[in-house]
């Protein structure tokens, strides 16, 4: 029998921006809704086809770096869009892909994370198997800010079928070095710390950050700006 586990899905980071990336997801499961139930990959077929919705072969796979591992974050921009909320979702290790930050700041606020190729690292992401209607809204949600591309390594499970955002901005870096994804609070009291135009303009707290980088489109593009003048931004990998 399959059980229902985690009713409380933890904070939507879109609405509470410091606990971005959210709770991401720790093991195979579907989203259904509000709940997540707990199921092997073998069985998950059975369970879309009983919600009469798109099987895994009517699917894109897309692998999140960020808060799209989180299914309540993911669940809030589908319910809001009016699409399903049954995602099949599992983590998975995948080697040549780490999680470091985008140089740019979401409209919620926080400074997301994006993937980084090529510095020989693995890292535990979350795969989502998307329908068409779902893969839509992720993109929209998305576009501004990143592109989606084929993953370049293989995946488990999806092997070379996976999707995934890479940020449009580059990648935060220092001394060249792409800065590696840390909890919200820490890695903006970090940029607070090394820029006083920051400082300047967004306080010296990240409750203040981010009290003023939702409020004020202008303010996150300013940081963006600083963010290139301080030197920290690295090109984002070169994808087809």
């Amino acid at each position: 029998m399959h059980s229902a586990f985690d009713r409380n899905l933890g904070p939507v980071p879109l609405l509470d921006p410091l606990s971005y990336p959210g709770r991401l997801l720790d093991r195979a499961a579907l989203l259904d809704g509000e709940r997540l139930v707990d199921v092997g990959m073998g069985e998950i077929d059975v369970l879309l086809g009983a919600r009469r919705v798109a099987p895994l072969s009517g699917r894109t796979p897309v692998l999140a770096v960020g808060s799209n591992g989180a299914p309540a974050q993911v669940r809030y921009k589908f319910a809001a869009a009016g699409v399903s909320c049954v995602v099949p979702m599992a983590p998975t290790l995948v080697e040549g892909v780490s999680v470091g930050v985008s140089a740019h700041v979401s409209p919620a606020g926080y400074v997301a994370a994006a993937p980084v190729m090529g510095d020989g690292g693995s890292s535990t992401l979350v795969l989502s198997w998307l329908d068409e209607a779902q893969l839509a809204v992720m993109d929209a949600s998305e576009g501004r800010n990143y592109r989606r591309v084929p993953v370049p390594v293989p995946v488990p499970v999806s092997g070379l079928d996976a999707q995934m955002y890479v940020s449009a901005h580059g990648l935060l870096a220092r001394d060249g070095v792409p800065r590696a994804a840390r909890p919200q609070g820490e890695l903006i009291s970090e940029l607070l710390a090394g820029s006083a135009a920051l400082r300047g303009r967004f306080g010296e707290s990240p409750e203040s950050w981010v009290r003023v980088a939702s409020a004020d489109e202008g303010a996150r593009r300013y940081a963006g700006r600083v963010f290139a003048e301080e030197g920290w931004v690295r090109e984002s990998e070169p994808y087809g």
